[in-house]
């Protein structure tokens, strides 16, 4: 008896039960839940210390796992249930009851080597993406990681390639099939076989009988595989010829008998084929039927008709090289014939190859909560953070919480409110406002609120700027200003009570305000209407000589100085927000993606749901993501994202 390594064991494909199978559940349903939400479809609890697609992908590797176990569970209750319906005679017929042997038969089922490869392969790369996420894509990476997930990476390629050599293994060389001459075979006597299949060249079959159990090894239990017998002979076909006949002397050892029902392990007689040939070798496997019976008990199944010879190809390596070239063929055929069509498949490839590995470079701030409201860069540089119940500033990578949960009540003696929109007008100087008419003052650690819940505005603060004296906010019951002198809000006269959820400075002072689908502005005169947009004005950026970025929740439009719109931008697109990056326009939408454009070339980036985004001094874009919370795009990563 020998130790050996067997890819495929017989015994995990039976011995799970209803344990298993409930235990599988909760991996289903998590995994299934958090791969879901990776994917934007279902809220994700909690903050978010990764990129969606990160936790999407760990969520799937659950999920998988957790179907894997399940199907591995429900084959051996299946099991348990055929050999529960036996009857008494086939009860007392060990070969019945122990598996559902074909007597007319045994196939290799070779279609599952590459299957079973596949998925391998795929959990394996699932299990990676958020190691190389953390290596490669995360500023937090430290080299040693690095090289570690550099070396599973290579273990990847290794199971890549096996995929591939098991995939074209079976479309060169098919299925394969073993026939008994006498069914079951039994101890002490000849095995007489017929194998109908490929033979590529004289065949090296080798006969073993092989135990697989489960060992205490520490403090877990193990699968071990033993060969406890084996011989080998090399068979030259007959050429022309489908049929090999196959024969061996089973030992005579009365223990040594097939027994695929865990008890608590499985042993079983196994026929190997394999053949050496140019390229890529043939290798086969067949489980065998030995059982102790009477010579009474023993089955003759009907002759087959003789199988006609496998047609060999023409010349050595004809497949290796046939295949390449006949997708290489269709790839040609398909630029002739349809050039357009593929140019199009081509540049939506490229597109989500860049989409994806701009996605890998997004890095998630951790401490943030999930609902970022907005994101501001400070007159210093400092990012400012606002999510519905959390203020933070960053300067350099440190994080400084200014207002959260617990501090709101020790400072104001009541449940904290959501907050809503975020000013800031000083390097430690910012206005907050909430969704239920709160406005509350930071000036260096100290808070001010300036407004009760419902008083006097009772509606959503969408947006701040700064007015001589105070400040003018857009709310859902129209505009208000906050006097400084008076201590006190008050509504704007002589505008439209609508809804205001965009607001804008200019550089040159004027102020422009989305009341409903109206544009108002200010230049300094009173207040003029503008333009009428096709729908609720939603975001507003000042361009230069008194032109305007106005953004609806059917795309964007650019306004010159004269009040002419443009042709709409990113149509059916609900935009959220604008940066100016030198001569890119970076533009944020709610479910839609971020999206910047270079001349007159876009490219999107799947990161939905942004509240607000700002550039920081040194070039690097942060978002605010309101299914993610903060997500920050390094200067060096944003530079080339369009290359």
């Amino acid at each position: 008896m020998k130790p050996i390594n067997k890819l495929h064991s017989r015994l995990q494909r039976t011995a799970l039960g209803w344990t298993e199978l409930w235990i599988s559940l909760p991996f289903i349903g998590a995994g299934s839940y958090f791969a879901l939400a990776g994917l934007g479809l279902l809220p994700l609890p909690g903050k978010a210390n990764a990129p969606l697609w990160v936790i999407g992908a760990v969520g799937l590797v659950f999920a998988l796992g957790g179907m894997m176990l399940l199907v591995q569970a429900t084959a051996g209750l299946w099991e348990r249930r055929r050999r529960a319906g036996l009857d008494g005679v086939q009860r007392q017929l060990p070969w019945v009851a122990d598996y559902p042997w074909n007597p007319a038969g045994i196939g290799d089922r070779a279609y599952l080597r590459p299957l079973r490869a596949l998925a391998g392969t795929l959990m394996l790369g699932l299990i990676l993406l958020p190691f190389n996420w953390w290596a490669f894509y995360n500023e937090a990476g430290p080299l040693a990681v690095q090289i570690v997930v550099g070396l599973m990476d290579l273990g990847f390629s290794l199971t890549l390639l096996h995929f591939l050599y098991r995939l074209a293994q079976y479309l060169k060389y098919g299925s394969s099939e073993l026939a008994l001459l006498r069914f079951p075979a039994a101890p002490g006597e000849p095995l007489e076989l017929q194998y109908h299949g490929p033979m590529p060249g004289p065949l090296k079959a080798t006969l073993r009988f092989i135990e697989e159990r489960l060992e205490n090894g520490g403090r877990r239990q193990s699968l071990r595989c033993y060969e406890h017998y084996s011989a080998s002979q090399t068979l030259t076909p007959t050429p022309g010829a489908g049929t090999l006949p196959i024969r061996f002397q089973l030992p005579q050892n009365p223990e040594w008998v097939t027994r695929l029902t865990p008890d608590p392990g499985v042993r079983y007689w196994e026929l190997l084929l394999e053949a050496k040939a140019p390229g890529i070798d043939f290798s086969t496997r067949f489980p065998l039927p030995v059982y102790r019976r009477s010579r009474g008990q023993a089955q003759r199944p009907p002759p087959r008709p003789p199988a006609r010879a496998r047609r060999r190809f023409a010349f050595p390596y004809a497949f290796e090289i046939g295949l390449p070239l006949a997708l290489f063929g269709l790839l040609w055929l398909a630029l002739v014939l349809a050039p357009e069509t593929s140019r199009r498949f081509a540049d939506a490839g490229l597109q989500l190859w860049r989409q994806q590995t701009a996605a890998w470079r997004l890095h998630p701030v951790t401490g943030i909560g999930s609902s970022a409201m907005a994101a501001r860069t400070g007159p210093d540089g400092r990012i400012w953070v606002l999510t519905k119940y959390s203020l933070d500033r960053f300067d350099r990578g440190q994080r400084e919480n200014l207002l959260n949960p617990q501090h709101y009540r020790e400072r104001f003696e009541h449940k904290m409110n959501a907050l809503s929109s975020l000013l800031v007008t000083g390097p430690d100087e910012a206005w907050v406002g909430s969704w239920y008419g709160e406005l509350f003052h930071y000036r260096s650690g100290e808070w001010r609120q300036l407004t009760l819940r419902g008083e006097p505005i009772e509606a959503r603060i969408y947006g701040m700027v700064p007015d001589a004296g105070g400040l003018l906010l857009a709310s859902a019951r129209g505009l208000w200003r906050w006097a400084d002198l008076e201590q006190r809000l008050f509504p704007l006269e002589g505008l439209p009570s609508e809804r205001v959820e965009a607001i804008a400075l200019a550089p040159g002072g004027e102020i422009c305000a989305g009341i409903g689908s109206r544009l108002w502005c200010h230049p300094g005169s009173g207040w003029r209407l503008r333009w009428q947009a096709p729908g609720p004005i939603l975001a507003l950026a000042p361009l230069n000589a008194g032109a305007w970025l106005l953004g609806t929740h059917r795309g964007f439009y650019r306004l010159d100085a004269k009040a002419e719109p443009g042709p709409v931008q990113l149509p059916g697109q609900w935009i959220t927000g604008f940066q100016r990056d030198g001569a890119a326009l970076w533009v944020g939408t709610w479910r839609g993606g971020l999206f910047r454009r270079q001349g007159e070339r876009w490219q999107s980036y799947p990161v939905d749901d942004i509240s607000e985004l700002t550039l920081d001094q040194e070039g690097g874009l942060w978002l605010a993501v309101y299914s993610q919370g903060l997500l920050h795009i390094p200067r060096r990563t944003v530079a080339g994202l369009l290359r």
